[in-house]
């Protein structure tokens, strides 16, 4: 995705030039999607991020339980 958005630049910065227009305005569409593409990389990455965080939290809650299930269990047995 990236890849053709540089492919696109490119083409496009030429066609700028070689009709003697402003090829500001690739760079201005570049570094949008750019942005645009790092802002959902590091969304994803905190999404992940906070699941496997969660996925650990209850993960040694269930051990937790079952470490206090098995104690009062020889404890009255």
């Amino acid at each position: 995705m990236l890849l053709l958005l540089l492919l696109y630049c490119y083409y496009y910065c030429c066609y700028c030039y070689y009709y003697c227009c402003s090829c500001c305005c690739c760079y201005y569409y570049y570094y949008y999607y750019y942005y645009y593409y790092y802002y959902y990389y590091y969304y994803y990455y905190y999404y992940y991020y906070y699941y496997y965080y969660y996925y650990y939290y209850f993960y040694y809650y269930y051990y937790y339980y079952y470490y206090c299930y098995y104690y009062y269990y020889y404890y009255y047995y």
